[in-house]
């Protein structure tokens, strides 16, 4: 049962992140009606400071205990939600309310805080947390189980998180959504540590910190090239590359199904059928793998999210007369809708792999430099996107995602052909003793 703490504790976390992002959206949005340019860089600068610091944080995790770590970003992510309601107010109610000023300036970067504090977090539970309470003597639950148990948490609060907020803000006014969010983020505070604390005195090994060869929390760009040499390090890029990626509905995405004449409701109908695809992988995992193996099972997911995104992709070759543009739409939709179930299968496996195969004392550096790669690809797909925006020429960067899940199932098959069955040993590992 003790797994369900923890797992209802991160719930709060991953809750309070999503809902202060969409909750950051709207206000935005109305504060500039006409102009996306406000929430571009905003978003651009989250994601910037993520592939900066990522692996720094990464570094934190690893040299620190655990508990005073965890607690310090379920503070520091409330402060920074705390913050952006009052620089969004502030902002509602100055006169000049269309420009750019101090305020929005104030809450750019205090929403790339706000990323850090997250990010802190989503290392430190998902990956070192999990991982120790798997190998720990009294623990029954297998750690294909507890990570299906928190990416299920992600992904319905990925989904539920913008509905509620959007119902609290339909129904009075978005200030009142922000203070919402604000409220209950504040509320959870000692929810949160104390099943954390809960947790940490069930599980003596969370306690223990391997040493570090190297104490230092800095990092060095040369450190990526000591990367490489680990096998399973070839996994981090073929996540990594998927963030490049233009096959998800979300706002580039919905622009070009509009100027398709796609109805609204199918689009949102899509959108929901997608987010079963993708929660219907955290009750397959774990079956998959006690069958087949982890590998296996990494295989059959992303060849198969490259398959549906063949399928998307195909639909640019239909005809564009009346009668076969509804298809291609379909096949577009469709596509996208069943790589979820590949892409989160994989998703889930590569973390595997990593928490399997890296050891203690270095996998919160790993997992941080794998975040920094994601944000780098998915920067590099907003290029493609702001340089081919007009819909006619959605093609484009389509095919470059395309082939993009193509290089990772390729990049994932080699590594599958060169280290089945093989694990990184912690003691001989020419990287791991001066990875920084």
């Amino acid at each position: 049962m003790m797994d369900w703490v923890l797992v209802t504790s991160y719930f709060f976390t991953s809750w309070n992140a999503r809902a202060d992002a969409w909750s950051i959206s709207l206000f935005v949005s109305l504060l500039f009606p006409d102009n996306l340019l406000p929430i571009s860089i905003y978003s651009f600068s989250s994601s910037f400071c993520c592939l900066l610091f990522a692996p720094s944080i990464g570094s934190l995790v690893d040299k620190y205990p655990r508990l005073p770590i965890a607690s310090l970003a379920i503070v520091l992510q409330k402060i920074c939600i705390t913050v952006s309601a009052v620089l969004l107010f502030l902002k509602s109610v100055n006169s000049n309310n269309a420009e750019m000023d101090f305020y929005f300036y104030g809450l750019v970067a205090n929403g790339s805080l706000l990323q850090l504090a997250n990010l802190v977090s989503r290392i430190s539970i998902l990956r070192d947390w999990s991982s120790c309470i798997a190998k720990d003597a009294t623990n029954e639950i297998s750690l294909t189980k507890l990570n299906s148990r928190l990416r299920l948490v992600d992904l319905t609060c990925d989904l539920a998180a913008p509905v509620i907020v959007s119902l609290v803000s339909s129904y009075s006014t978005v200030q009142i959504a922000m203070v919402f969010v604000m409220s209950v983020s504040t509320i959870s505070i000692p929810v949160e540590w104390s099943m954390l604390r809960m947790v940490y005195n069930k599980f003596p090994c969370l306690a223990i910190k391997v040493p570090r060869v190297n104490q230092s929390s800095g990092f060095e760009w040369s450190s990526l090239g000591k990367l490489w040499k680990l096998p399973v390090i070839t996994t981090c890029f073929s996540i990594s590359i998927l963030y490049m990626t233009v096959f998800t509905i979300n706002t580039v995405s919905v622009g070009y199904l509009l100027s398709k004449n796609t109805d609204m409701l199918h689009i949102s109908l899509a959108r929901g059928i997608s987010v079963i695809s993708g929660l219907s992988s955290t009750f397959s995992l774990e079956k998959m793998v006690k069958k087949i193996g982890l590998n296996s099972t990494g295989l059959i997911a992303i060849w198969l999210q490259f398959f549906c995104v063949a399928l998307a992709l195909a639909s640019f070759y239909v005809p564009l007369t009346s009668e076969w543009q509804a298809m291609g739409v379909w096949m577009f939709l469709g596509g996208i809708c069943l790589s979820r179930w590949g892409l989160w299968t994989f998703d889930l496996v590569q973390q595997q792999l990593l928490q399997e195969n890296i050891p203690e004392d270095q996998l919160g550096f790993v997992s941080g430099t794998e975040i920094s790669l994601q944000n780098f690809f998915q920067m590099i797909a907003y290029v493609f996107t702001i340089y081919w925006s007009s819909p006619v020429d959605f093609w484009i960067p389509s095919h470059i995602s395309a082939g993009a899940v193509l290089t990772a199932a390729l990049s994932f098959s080699f590594y599958t052909l060169r280290s089945t069955s093989i694990s990184v040993d912690p003691e001989s590992s020419p990287l791991l003793e001066d990875v920084e």
